[in-house]
């Protein structure tokens, strides 16, 4: 796997084709709220 070029940009989400989703980066900050949701689906 290459690096990516020193241009890159990450992207703030990304649409999920066919839907109305989207996907996101995580953050430390975000570990209290997405944790216990990522939870109920197990």
């Amino acid at each position: 796997m290459s690096r990516p070029s020193e241009n890159f940009v990450h992207p703030v989400h990304v649409p999920v084709p066919g839907t109305a989703l989207c996907l996101r980066p995580i953050r430390e900050a975000d570990t209290a709220i997405d944790t216990p949701s990522s939870a109920v689906g197990r």
